[in-house]
């Protein structure tokens, strides 16, 4: 009996010794045919998935997609498309002359002329055609191609004057094309320009950037619209013309940006970072540019948010800086006031006015989950916005007044103000994001002005025993956890 199930489970095991030695079974290949609908013809494919979306041409006609139907009444095909069987797919196009049907306008009455307002179909490319009820299609608004388009291409028709240049919000927008030659815009490997090239529209989010990564702007440029460049992550080094002189834009959308270079007589470049042409005023700290900076000598200004989601670690003022606006999202540790700066100070790495009235700024990335504020008497806007570490803050009694943003989006637990605390003000922006945030411990006994209607914030507020009804009238017109406490 032993022996017959000694030699059963020898069976079982070369069995599956030999399952386990055998290759897999390769995945089924199918053939998937193209019918273009009088377009140029598209070769069969045969395998088990379709990488890349095959294109077909029509005159007077531009693709907008395939389908599995002739009727086009399914959802378009996205690529890489896997078939499940032997599949045709359909072409279908959108007339030029007519543009996607999804599209709504807007009708400027006084310039009699459409505003192509809003896009909402799912086709990859999207026509604005010359006209629409017979008048010319003259403006785009920022909103056409919203943030969770499948939009790769933007045909403009010849009498688009004016284009809002929120294009970033589309994730998969890579061209520009004309429809015919315009008297307004000019189209150069797929970023759009105005008819001179010297106003700088967009640089289209999903377009590869050439020559590793690097972009020069033409001399002719002068202007570069809002957004121009926002979230292009493939962006390494922007080289301005030597003529741009205005560019509203920080940049800090750009996560793999590590140089902004300016030749001309409008800007200055320190190694990549920008600063205006009389280097007073740093404007961009680019996100990939290094990790310890100290400014130039004669900067008197840091511009908001110049240094928002840079890798930087250690900032180093000047002497001269005499205005250091709102940062948040930096990976700072430290920041160093030299000690002949009139304006700032620094303790540990935290940036206080001179004065030590009012702490400016917590470095989001400083070590170390407990800190306690002395002698202060504000909270500056966005003080300990995006902390990283700090888990418990507490706060000096003195303090009267919590500015706009002060604890945006920080990982902060718990708040807790000193006895007798002084506070008089909590802006109603103050705690926005704060999401881990589970106890604010006020001790001021006269509840402060908290001027949010409407707010809502799910942690709890914890308030003197002998003030609690006082807080509950004061702040009824809140959504609040308000907690009695000694």
């Amino acid at each position: 009996m032993k022996k017959a199930c000694v030699c059963v489970a020898i069976l079982i095991a070369l069995v599956l010794l030999v399952a386990g030695c055998s290759e897999r079974v390769p995945e089924t290949e199918y053939s998937v045919k193209f019918v273009t609908n009088g377009g140029t013809k598209i070769a069969e494919i045969f395998g088990t998935i379709v990488t890349d979306c095959p294109v077909p041409e029509l005159d007077g006609y531009v693709f907008e997609g395939w389908y599995e139907d002739s009727d086009f009444k399914t959802e378009q095909v996205t690529f890489p498309y896997t078939p499940q069987g032997q599949t045709t797919l359909y072409a279908k196009y959108i007339n030029v002359a007519v543009g996607n049907e999804e599209i709504k306008y807007d009708y400027d009455a006084e310039g009699e002329y459409y505003i192509a307002k809003k896009y909402s179909g799912n086709s990859i490319n999207v026509v604005v055609p010359d006209t629409y009820a017979g008048k010319p299609v003259k403006k785009i608004a920022s909103g056409l191609l919203g943030v969770t388009s499948r939009t790769e291409r933007l045909y403009l028709g010849e009498n688009v004057e004016k284009i809002e240049t929120n294009f970033y919000l589309c994730p998969k927008f890579n061209e520009f094309i004309l429809l015919k030659n315009s008297e307004f815009l000019s189209v150069e490997d797929g970023v759009l320009y105005d008819k001179n090239k010297t106003f700088f529209y967009c640089f289209p989010r999903n377009k590869t950037v050439s020559n590793g990564g690097i972009f020069t702007l033409p001399d002719t440029v002068k202007t570069v619209a809002e957004n121009a460049f926002r979230s292009v992550d493939g962006l390494r080094i922007l080289n301005l013309g030597e003529n741009t002189e205005s560019i509203d834009e920080d940049f800090s959308e750009n996560k793999n940006l590590e140089k902004i270079n300016a030749s001309g007589r409008f800007y200055y470049s320190d190694n990549g970072v920008l600063y205006n042409a009389e280097k007073t005023v740093l404007l961009s700290f680019p996100v990939k540019n290094s990790k310890n900076y100290t400014l130039l000598s004669t900067t008197e200004e840091i511009r908001e948010n110049a240094f928002r989601n840079a890798e930087i670690l250690t900032l180093a003022l000047n002497s001269s800086l005499k205005i250091f606006n709102p940062q948040d999202n930096t990976n700072l540790t430290e920041i160093v006031v030299p000690s002949g700066n009139d304006c700032y100070v620094s303790v540990d790495g935290v940036l206080y006015d001179k004065g030590m009235t009012e702490i400016i700024k917590y470095p989001e990335n400083k070590q170390g989950e407990k800190f306690t504020l002395f002698g202060v008497k504000s909270i500056g806007k966005n003080a300990f916005a995006f902390c990283k570490n700090l888990k418990i803050l507490t706060i000096n009694k003195e303090v009267e007044n919590i500015k706009q943003f002060a604890f945006f989006n920080a990982r902060l637990n718990e708040i807790i103000f000193e006895k007798d605390s002084e506070l008089k003000v909590i802006d109603d922006t103050a705690f926005i994001m704060a999401d881990d945030m589970q106890n604010l411990v006020l001790t001021a006994t006269v509840p402060p002005e908290f001027d949010g209607e409407g707010l809502e914030i799910e942690f709890n507020i914890t308030v003197p025993a002998e003030s609690y009804y006082a807080y509950i009238d004061a702040w009824s017109y809140l959504y609040l956890r308000i907690v009695k406490g000694e």
